[in-house]
């Protein structure tokens, strides 16, 4: 299987562009099926020591599942990651990325802060930037390809597994467009992805921690031209 990198030339990196979505999250326990808030994504840029930067902050509002900020920084030419930060509910985790060098800490609500300080392979990307990097991958039926990420939650490196895994129409209102299915394996979770095949939105995704247990990502209706 492939294993992409930081800068792999077989991607053009800075075809990703400026765009927000909000999402719907929808739980199905057993036969109950409820909403329990939304998600919002919004992808900038701007400059950084000269160069064009890409910024992603994801939000999540929920009583029920928790409410988080996560907000990861990378340089747009090659996706080499600058810095991430995740404040929710129960803790803060805040890094910066200096080549292979992660520095930061990670403060636990009613608790004390804890310094991370740590090497990472080359060509490791942030692991907030996946959900970025599968807009931009070449699919075709059965595409597999490896992403090393760091994981700042996990304070450790991971190997995600992306596939195709089929072809499906999504319902975004008064249309349904054409959509690869892309499984994502964490190792300790999968999740899989909708991509529109014509614009590369992310039009939904999902994933099942147990089993009669789902949580669905299901894009609002909105402009379908990129935002």
């Amino acid at each position: 299987m492939m294993k992409l990198s930081v800068g792999d030339p077989s991607i053009i990196w800075n075809s990703i562009q400026p765009q927000s979505d909000e999402k719907t999250v929808v739980i199905i326990d057993g036969t109950t099926v409820r909403e329990v808030g939304y998600t919002t994504e919004a992808i900038s840029v701007f400059e950084f020591e000269n160069e064009v930067a890409v910024r992603r902050v994801q939000t999540l509002s929920s009583r029920e599942i928790g409410n988080r900020v996560t907000t990861s920084e990378i340089l747009r030419s090659n996706f080499q990651p600058i810095s991430h930060l995740d404040e929710s509910d129960e803790q803060k985790i805040s890094i910066r990325y200096d080549g292979t060098r992660v520095i930061g800490k990670k403060r636990v609500v009613g608790g004390e802060d804890t310094h991370i300080e740590r090497f990472i392979s080359s060509g490791v990307f942030d692991y907030h930037t996946l959900e970025m990097i599968i807009r931009l991958l070449p699919f075709k039926e059965k595409y597999t390809v490896d992403v090393p990420v760091y994981h700042a939650q996990l304070d450790q490196e991971l190997d995600v597994k992306v596939g195709v895994i089929g072809i499906e129409k999504v319902d975004v209102g008064l249309d349904a467009l054409g959509a690869w299915v892309v499984e994502t394996d964490w190792g300790y979770v999968r999740q899989w992805y909708w991509i529109g095949m014509k614009d590369k939105l992310l039009l939904r995704q999902s994933m099942f921690p147990r089993e009669g247990f789902e949580i669905h990502f299901v894009r609002k209706p909105k402009r379908l031209d990129g935002e």
